[in-house]
């Protein structure tokens, strides 16, 4: 029996054998090793894309995340400028006291200039009639005077003579109204260019109208309070007025300037100036508003009105 027994051990433990070797090669199946397994998965996953390298160029400002630090940076703020107002035309015909026919203004003219005007001589004693060198030395004068009675207006064609020693120099012509106590009453004028020979070239242009307005004060006005104001329209020369005040012992009480914008559509820019006086009792003054000129020096334009100054 116990023979048996052990005969059927070791034919058990034989088949056992058996079939643990020959196991491998029955299956087509076989599973994969872990390094085989490892090599597939590498293969099948795709390589990450390389980081780029960073540059110098900054990212936009809206792209940058809420509480990153940004480096500030300067922005040249554009400055405010305010646009200028139109200046109002003239609403008035200025009608000036002297109208000058011939020569225009820049005509180009030679021995003897022939001049055409004509002038409103009421309230006027005294005309003076000029022609000035680019240097202001007179090169022709003439004075009229007329009756305290004369009124209504006056019409002059003349010749006006003159020597110059260079080829050709700026020049103006200028009539000059005075009133009975040599008061400036109104200053009228033309540039023109002198030539020593050659033909005059006459630019037909009749200056009629005032080169200075005074709108304020106005003629025959009381002023009170301290503190005048004059503003009006000038034909712009060197950009500046000058506001005198002269009393009536002919005396020049005040002098001020003031500075005249630029042109309108009508060729006037304003002006205004605003200063304190002073007076015991109410006097009568002119006003006298002048401009100087640009290629000719001297007074080229002047314009007056007459006011009362009152403590």
């Amino acid at each position: 029996m116990k023979r048996v027994f052990v005969l059927f051990v070791l034919w058990m433990t034989a088949w056992t054998s058996a079939a643990g070797c020959t196991a491998p090669a029955a299956g087509p199946t076989a599973t994969p090793s872990s390094e085989s397994a490892l090599q597939a998965v590498r293969s099948a996953t795709p390589s990450p894309s390389p980081m780029p390298s960073p540059t110098s160029t900054p990212r936009p400002l809206e792209t940058v995340a809420h509480g990153a630090h940004v480096t500030p940076f300067t922005v040249a703020w554009p400055t405010a400028t305010a646009t200028p107002r139109p200046i109002p035309t003239l609403e008035i015909q200025a009608y000036a006291p002297v109208h000058i026919f011939t020569p225009g203004p820049e005509s180009r003219v030679t021995s003897p200039i022939r001049l055409r005007f004509r002038v409103r001589v009421t309230g006027v004693r005294v005309m003076r009639i000029e022609l000035l060198g680019e240097d202001g030395r007179v090169l022709f004068r003439r004075v009229e005077r007329f009756k305290k009675d004369a009124e209504g207006w006056r019409g002059y064609d003349m010749k006006i003579p003159f020597e110059i020693r260079a080829e050709s120099e700026w020049g103006r012509l200028q009539i000059f109204l005075r009133d009975e106590y040599e008061r400036p009453l109104f200053q009228q004028a033309v540039p023109v260019v002198l030539l020593r020979q050659g033909h005059s070239d006459i630019i037909p242009q009749e200056t009629w109208a005032e080169p200075i307005v005074i709108l304020e004060p106005r003629a025959g006005a009381v002023v009170r309070g301290g503190e005048l104001t004059v503003k009006g329209y000038a034909l712009p020369t060197t950009g500046l007025v000058e506001v005198l005040v002269r009393g009536n012992d002919g005396r020049i009480w005040y002098t001020i300037a003031g500075a005249v914008s630029e042109p309108n559509a009508q060729g006037y820019g304003t002006f205004q100036v605003t200063f304190p006086y002073k007076v015991d009792k109410t006097s009568l003054v002119y006003v006298i508003v002048q401009a100087y000129g640009d290629r000719v020096p001297g007074v080229m334009y002047l314009n007056h009105t007459w006011i009362y100054l009152a403590p």
